[in-house]
């Protein structure tokens, strides 16, 4: 059994591993443990959300990816996991009025959606949405700040399997009953 619960252990160590390089973190510490499972049956599939967003910035008044690089490694990785979903948002800088933001930042998306349907992904699992200017991850006020803020954010739920733990051992003990 402690051969079983090893495996597991690694298995959850592998897929956190894959979820914080999809995540683009540094470790797999940046990531949130799992609970832990006493279950006696194979425990189901783990669907975990991953999010990419490094890298995917657009130049001012563009609706155009500046670069490619870090999807492309995520896409590459995300293409062994079992994919279920991909959601896209598009944001804006604070510059023009709300009105156009919120069309820009749906073309951004659409154009994240676009590169990754043409790198195969399939189409049915995208969803795409926009929020214009009412995200900012930086201050609005500075060139680099609105920068930072013509961006994509890409969220991706993939179905991580788990190793099936052997059912425990049998035991002539009983635990007494809580009274």
């Amino acid at each position: 059994m402690e051969k079983n619960m090893k495996k597991n252990v690694l298995g959850m160590a592998c897929a956190l591993g894959l979820m914080a390089t999809l995540a683009g973190c540094s470790s797999s510490e940046e990531v949130a443990e799992a609970p832990a499972t006493t279950q006696t049956e194979a425990p189901a599939p783990v669907m975990a959300p991953v999010s990419l967003s490094a890298d995917l910035l657009f130049d001012f008044d563009s609706a155009t990816l500046k670069t490619t690089d870090s999807i492309d490694e995520a896409v590459s990785k995300a293409t062994a996991a079992n994919l279920k979903s991909i959601t896209i948002v598009g944001h804006t800088d604070s510059v023009g009025t709300d009105e156009y933001n919120q069309k820009l930042s749906e073309e951004r998306a659409q154009a994240v959606a676009d590169y990754l349907t043409g790198k195969g992904f399939d189409a049915s699992l995208i969803t795409v949405s926009a929020e214009g200017e009412a995200s900012p991850v930086a201050d609005n006020s500075t060139a680099e700040g609105r920068a930072q803020n013509r961006r994509a954010d890409v969220s991706v739920t993939v179905e991580i399997e788990q190793p099936a733990e052997a059912a425990p051992e049998a035991t002539e003990t009983e635990e007494p009953a809580a009274e």
